[in-house]
């Protein structure tokens, strides 16, 4: 497959390097998951105390969006050709979408949250945080199989 000029065919030492590069993605996810979940819970924390948001809560939405826009970009070289279990179109298919839009809403609530009083920030943290959840799921189930969790 080419794209004008750029030559993506398999034989191409781009496609080589893309695909080596999305290797990287199933190291890189941890953290933007740990930091978008640690920023949720940080944030209601807060709001629960009525305190300001701490830096803690500014930290970790900056971690965790560039995580995550990182993580996302890595995902797509990943899952270009890749193989996976079972029903993987499907899974692949929601798994790719809501790790991009996880990407995008922290990557919004990164620059909103200065304008966004303290309880909007910790709903739209929530979003991000399940967003975040689920399409881990689905990336455990493209790599585990989606069977993983029935069996005993």
């Amino acid at each position: 497959m080419s794209i004008a000029f750029i030559d993506l065919s398999p034989e191409s030492i781009l496609y080589r390097v893309l695909k080596y590069a999305g290797k990287f993605h199933l190291l890189f996810i941890h953290f933007p998951i740990a930091f978008l979940l640690g920023a949720v819970v940080a944030q209601w924390v807060a709001v629960f105390r009525k305190t300001a948001p701490s830096n803690l809560v500014r930290v970790f939405l900056w971690a965790g969006a560039i995580g995550a826009v990182i993580a996302a970009a890595l995902g797509w070289m990943f899952a270009y050709d890749s193989v996976y279990f079972g029903d993987s179109e499907n899974i692949l298919f929601w798994h790719r979408w809501l790790g991009t839009a996880t990407a995008v809403i922290s990557a919004m609530a990164l620059v909103l949250a200065p304008r966004l009083r303290p309880v909007a920030l910790g709903f739209v943290l929530t979003v991000c945080g399940g967003l975040v959840i689920v399409a881990a799921h689905y990336g455990g189930s493209l790599a585990r199989g989606p069977e993983f969790f029935l069996k005993f």
